[in-house]
């Protein structure tokens, strides 16, 4: 990573340009010096290790990023052709058409959500805050299939919350830097 300030190449995961102390990432930027050194070091220490939860879910952002790309696939593939006769010529354009706006939905919604897995590993706090509404809305949306399929339901809610407790976790807070409270 190329230092902004003085144009040093530092390691991939600095929070801290080597050269002239410049912070690199944006909990580096909120962080609070002690005058306790120990307490010091052990924030800095911090800043350089990401929390596994960061790398689970932007990995979920990008599969998930997948599914409104292959609804939009399955739309085009599935639209409705001509009759043998050539008379549905109706059911031909609106199912055309449902397969346009299909396309014109999940393909922006396929975006965001790269763009969020992206955010997620560039440490914007705006990704933060988007992955802990995705986990919400996907633990809602869980919930309510309960009673259609428990099987598949009960143990994706139980990975839902694990996932939504480590997320709110301090060390993935203060690694995006939205905690800058005390050790």
């Amino acid at each position: 990573m190329r230092c902004s300030s003085c144009g040093t190449e530092n390691e991939e995961e600095a929070a801290f340009c080597a050269n002239c102390a410049a912070p690199l990432t944006a909990y580096a930027g909120n962080a609070i010096a002690d005058a306790d050194p120990a307490r010091t070091a052990q924030r800095l220490a911090e800043l350089r290790v990401r929390p596994s939860a960061v790398g689970v879910v932007a990995t979920l952002d990008g599969v998930l990023a997948v599914v409104p790309v292959m609804v939009a696939l399955r739309a085009m593939a599935t639209r409705p052709q001509l009759s043998e006769d050539a008379t549905n010529y109706i059911g031909h354009a609106f199912g055309g058409l449902s397969a346009i706006v299909t396309g014109a939905v999940m393909l922006p919604l396929a975006g965001a959500l790269m763009g969020l897995a992206w955010g997620t590993i560039t440490q914007r706090s705006w990704a933060w805050y988007g992955n802990t509404a995705l986990i919400g809305l996907l633990a809602l949306r869980t919930v309510g299939l309960i009673t259609h399929n428990p099987i598949v339901a009960l143990p994706t809610l139980i990975a839902m919350a694990w996932l939504g407790f480590g997320w709110i976790q301090r060390p993935v807070r203060r690694w995006y830097g939205l905690d800058a409270t005390g050790v």
